[in-house]
C-alpha cells in the first residue's frame, strides 16, 4: 500500500470518527493524481481545487502584471486571513462555513466578477501569462470555491504536501549514503584521470 493511499485511509477515518461530515469525503486534487486510494466504505467524494496552486499562478506573473495581480493576491490574503481567523475562534465545520459564506463569499465573488470582466471587456489577452491564470481559476472556479459550499473543506491541499515532501525526503535521506559512496568513489576516480587535470 503506497504511503499516501494509507495517508488518505487515516484521514478518513479521522473524518468518519469526528462527525463532521455526512459520509462525505472532501478531496483536494493535485493535477497529477489519478487514482483514488480504495476506501473501506462507500463515501461520496467531493472534488476541490488548491486555492495556493491558483495563487502560485498569478504570483508568476506579477512581473508583467503588477496592478492586476495585486488585486488578486489582497483578495486571496483576505480569504486566507477569514479561514485563520475562524480556526483561531476554534470555530466548528459548520461555523466555519457559515464564516467563510458570510465574509469570504462577497470577496470571491467579486473576484470572479472581475475575472469574467477582463475578458469581456477585453483587457487581458487570453494567451498572456495573466489570461491563463485567470483561465485556470474560471475553469475550476467551482472546485476551487468548495470551502464556501461544504462544511470542513480546505482551502488548499498544504497539508497533504506537507505530509508527502516528509515521506519523499525520508526516502531520499535513506538512499543518500548509498549515492554519497558511489559518488566519492567516482568522483576521486575521475580527479586521478589526467583528461582532467
Amino acid at each position: 500500500m503506497l504511503s499516501t493511499e494509507r495517508f488518505c485511509e487515516s484521514r478518513m477515518r479521522e473524518i468518519r470518527t469526528s462527525g463532521s461530515t455526512r459520509g462525505e469525503a472532501i478531496v483536494l486534487r493535485h493535477r497529477s493524481s489519478s487514482t483514488l486510494p480504495k476506501l473501506l466504505e462507500k463515501l461520496e467524494i467531493l472534488w476541490g481545487n488548491c486555492t495556493a496552486h491558483a495563487r502560485r499562478r498569478f504570483v508568476q506573473v506579477t512581473p508583467n502584471f503588477p496592478e492586476e495581480c495585486r488585486f488578486v493576491l489582497e483578495s486571496l490574503r483576505d480569504v486566507y486571513r477569514y479561514d485563520a481567523e475562524a480556526e483561531a475562534q476554534g470555530l466548528s465545520p459548520e461555523a466555519r462555513l457559515r464564516y467563510h459564506q458570510e465574509h469570504s463569499q462577497p470577496v470571491m465573488d467579486a473576484l470572479e466578477a472581475w475575472f469574467k470582466a477582463q475578458f469581456a471587456e477585453k483587457r487581458v489577452e487570453p494567451n498572456s501569462g495573466l489570461g491563463k491564470a485567470i483561465s485556470y481559476c474560471l475553469r475550476r472556479w467551482d472546485r476551487l470555491t468548495l470551502f464556501l459550499q461544504q462544511a470542513g473543506a480546505p482551502l488548499d491541499s498544504n497539508i497533504v504536501e506537507r505530509a508527502l515532501k516528509k515521506a519523499i525526503l525520508h526516502r531520499n535521506y535513506v538512499h543518500q549514503p548509498i549515492t554519497e559512496t558511489i559518488w566519492r568513489d567516482t568522483g576521486s576516480w575521475l580527479q586521478n584521470r589526467s583528461f582532467l587535470s
